[in-house]
């Protein structure tokens, strides 16, 4: 017991010893310079989090980083201020205006037609290459990626494109869609007879494509509306050569005689180009390249030639041959020579560097290649059966050289 009291008399001093040591004047100092070291860094921190919301809760002006950071004089303070708000802006819209825009074409037809009203402004993909139906194609995955990336679709409608139209038709709300075909009024659109519906070559009329043309124009310049005039202009060089390559096919076809002014094809592409100058069309498909034909079909239009004198008929470039090769032997077993041309282009051009590689190529090569054909006497059954375009262009007639000067 008397050990115990001992110990709790000992501890007790020992307690008041260090308290009284506490209180000395140097040991407050001590502690008071310890507590000092160890709140600066937490005071720190607060201070900069403090600073850190005051900054993002107040606009930020970015000025141009050539300019000196100080602040200006009170003279010009509104001048350099208004350097500072517009120039990055006005940088902007410029780089903006000079990226050329994606534009995706689905033929090659399309695609030429673009390219001269565009000319470097746009970059141009084509859906279909030459030499494509466009009736018999099918898109493959490659193709639904160009037309993701693509600013502008342009395409020509009347179901041409097939099952295309329909993925064109839902993309209007998404991106910018060119309906080549919406230029043409209703009323001037050929029909037809078995199935009812509007033939989509309306390019084989130069007219029309003309009109097609200024529509592409306008709508170019709503979508680009800084590159108005760029358009408007190519636009205007463009419709003066459609116009005179119009009047000179019009001259070539009226050189041929009237009861030969008969164009039979492969499939029946070239009924807007009958009507626009005055030619009698037949064909052993209709006006898509998927329509079958039998040997009735082949029957009847055998007699139709040679009751009417046909000199020649007209396979085409982008179609299959086989249809008019077995009309052609028909009319040979009947004792009935006939020139089977394959000069035609009718839904592509060719590849470039070839006779129809441009729309003026091509309606140039064709009107040619129809008036050769036509103007010809029957070959003789030893004769090879196909023809073959002048190749010089010395005493050429009329018509000839007012459409090589369009194509220049």
């Amino acid at each position: 017991m008397k050990s115990h009291r001992s110990m709790k008399s000992h501890r007790s001093m020992s307690l008041t010893c260090l308290y009284k040591q506490l209180l000395k004047p140097h040991m407050i100092f001590a502690y008071a310079v310890f507590l000092l070291i160890a709140w600066l860094p937490i005071g720190a921190a607060v201070t900069l989090s403090d600073r850190h919301k005051k900054l993002s809760s107040t606009p930020t002006l970015i000025t141009n980083p050539t300019q000196p950071t100080s602040k200006p004089t009170s003279k010009h303070k509104n001048t350099t201020s208004q350097q500072e708000n517009t120039s990055p802006q006005r940088e902007f819209t410029s780089s903006h205006q000079e990226k050329p825009l994606q534009l995706l074409a689905t033929t090659t037809i399309a695609a030429d037609l673009v390219k001269e009203i565009g000319k470097n402004r746009l970059h141009i993909t084509t859906l279909m290459g030459p030499g494509i139906d466009p009736h018999l194609y099918k898109a493959r995955e490659h193709d639904i990626r160009l037309i993701k990336q693509a600013d502008i679709i342009v395409y020509h409608g009347l179901h041409l494109e097939s099952k295309l139209s329909t993925v064109f038709e839902r993309l209007y709300s998404s991106k910018h869609v060119i309906r080549l075909s919406e230029a043409i009024d209703s009323t001037a659109l050929i029909t037809e007879t078995d199935t009812g519906l509007p033939d989509p070559h309306i390019w084989m009329d130069v007219a029309l494509w003309s009109q097609v043309a200024a529509h592409l124009a306008d709508r170019l310049s709503e979508i680009d509306p800084h590159y108005r005039s760029h358009y408007l202009s190519h636009k205007d060089q463009y419709m003066r050569k459609l116009a005179s390559l119009d009047k000179a096919v019009h001259k070539a076809i009226t050189s041929i005689p009237e009861s030969k002014r008969i164009l039979i094809t492969a499939h029946d592409a070239f009924s807007y180009y009958g009507r626009a100058y005055g030619l009698n069309l037949k064909a052993l498909q209709g006006i898509s390249t998927t329509s079958r034909f039998n040997r009735y079909d082949i029957h009847q239009l055998k007699n139709f030639i040679i009751n009417h004198d046909v000199p020649a008929i007209f396979a085409e470039k982008s179609v299959s041959k086989r249809g008019l090769n077995a009309l052609a032997h028909t009319l040979s077993t009947a004792g009935y020579p006939i020139t089977l041309s394959d000069a035609l282009y009718s839904d592509a051009l060719s590849h470039p560097g070839l006779a129809a590689d441009t729309y003026l190529n091509m309606i140039y090569h064709n009107t040619l290649a129809i008036v050769t054909a036509l103007t010809r006497k029957h070959p003789s059954p030893a004769v090879k059966s196909h023809t073959s375009l002048p190749s010089s262009n010395r005493n050429q007639p009329s018509y000839v050289v007012a459409m090589t000067s369009v194509r220049k």
